[in-house]
């Protein structure tokens, strides 16, 4: 169902069919402590995302049962063309059954970088969830929003810290 905004939140199964139809996303995860986010082409198989990545990356050296992040999407530059983006959160590890790998060899996935070494690693998603946007043409009407009067205090707060204290 579309909010008054143009925005729909998408099933899970809606969320998956979007991800059958894209191969580049990103996956965020931790690198020696910090916080990073990777580009990765990537392939869903059995409801799971497949992504070949080098031996030595950040991905492979997480891929121990480590939770990640994903996200895939596809968005217009221009934000009256709408699109849509699906994140989903699950436990990463290298896929090392021979057979499995046989099978994921014959998937057009490529390491990231030309030459180098590459594994198959799977995240198995525990939460999938989506949003779609639709193009401003097809936005149900809404009222428009008067501009809030500045009254010059905590010119660092945003409306939504004013959201969350509410």
């Amino acid at each position: 169902m579309l909010t008054r905004d143009g925005v729909e939140t998408l099933d899970p199964g809606e969320c998956l069919r979007l991800l059958r139809q894209t191969s580049i996303g990103r996956v965020a995860l931790t690198d020696q402590a910090l916080p990073t986010v990777e580009p990765a082409r990537f392939a869903l198989v059995d409801d799971c995302i497949v992504i070949r990545a080098g031996i030595g990356s950040a991905l492979a050296v997480a891929a121990q049962g480590t939770v990640v992040g994903f996200c895939a999407d596809e968005v217009a530059a221009d934000p009256d063309h709408g699109g849509w983006t699906v994140s989903a959160v699950g436990v990463v590890e290298v896929v090392t059954d021979d057979e499995e790998i046989s099978r994921l060899s014959k998937l057009p996935l490529r390491c990231w970088l030309p030459g180098e070494d590459c594994v198959f690693v799977r995240i198995r998603p525990e939460v999938l969830k989506g949003v779609r946007v639709a193009p401003r043409n097809r936005r149900p009407s809404a009222p428009r929003e008067e501009p809030r009067e500045q009254t010059g205090e905590a010119a660092d707060t945003f409306p939504c810290d004013e959201a969350a204290t509410a």
